[in-house]
């Protein structure tokens, strides 16, 4: 098992090299649909941002930016932080282990496909941060492939191996109730059928 702080290492030269490609392709419907329903339950005050926790090129941080929401990026790459500032979004490269942010200073944090890169050890850091930086009552809104309890590497043709820890749905909730107390939803998404994972998408409040 790499450690982590490889593993985020791998991951910041793939999402690197992969910036401009993910920059020049659109989102895949899935996406647009959840973003479409986060916009609906999110009640971001002025005075505080949105975190796009997972930036990637800013597509959506710039979507909700649109809608109307302060946003600031964070993200492990430079170039997808270098896509946020183009285009006029607040961009932080860092890891979700320790989130440069003070307490209470967010509003709501989005996470897609992001937390699924963490072991067991880190996804904890990083939860913990999220609580301790969400203003009382903030969503996090994240989602994860999952499925059954599996540790995989995806190869990928812009750098080292990706890993990916697969979570049950059940042990997912628990490791999110541990540091937020409620899960308010939480459904699952099969937009790959044939794939023995699935994609689970879950708004949780802070106490």
């Amino acid at each position: 098992m790499r450690p982590t702080k490889q593993i985020e290492a791998d991951l910041t030269t793939y999402y690197d090299a992969e910036s401009q490609h993910r920059a020049d392709h659109p989102l895949g419907e899935m996406r647009k649909a959840n973003r479409k329903l986060a916009i609906t339950r999110l009640l971001s005050p002025l005075d505080r941002p949105l975190l796009d926790l997972g930036m990637g090129p800013a597509k959506e941080g710039v979507a909700f930016k649109n809608a109307g929401f302060g946003v600031v990026g964070l993200d492990l790459s430079i170039e997808n932080c270098r896509h946020g500032t183009t285009v006029g979004l607040p961009s932080v490269q860092g890891t979700a282990r320790q989130l440069p942010f003070t307490n209470g200073s967010i509003a709501d944090v989005w996470s897609m496909s992001v937390l699924m890169h963490l072991n067991d050890e880190a996804v904890g850091q990083a939860l913990s941060e999220l609580r301790r930086v969400l203003r009382s009552s903030g969503l996090l809104i994240c989602g994860t492939w999952g499925g059954a309890d599996s540790f995989d590497l995806l190869e990928g043709r812009f750098g080292p191996a990706r890993v990916f820890f697969h979570r049950s749905d059940d042990r997912w909730q628990w490791l999110i109730k541990e540091h937020f107390g409620v899960v308010e939803e939480f459904t699952i998404q099969r937009p790959l059928p044939d794939l023995d994972w699935h994609y689970q998408f879950c708004v949780a409040r802070a106490p």
